[in-house]
């Protein structure tokens, strides 16, 4: 089970942000730091954005 709930449509988008810094380091549902530095350390956030559109009957 995912930790999030897909929208409607499920187009979900996932980007992690290094705290310290607030660079965008990836977009993705899992960080990925290839060639990591010394630079990379610190603490991550992900940002996580759906768009809901109700269901008209």
């Amino acid at each position: 089970m995912s930790p999030y709930t897909p929208g409607n449509p499920p187009d979900t988008s996932f980007t992690w942000i290094h705290v310290t810094t607030a660079r965008e380091v990836w977009r993705g549902q899992t960080l990925v730091l290839p060639n990591m530095q010394i630079s990379d350390e610190g603490f991550y956030k992900c940002r996580v954005n759906n768009t809901m559109i109700p269901y008209l009957k």
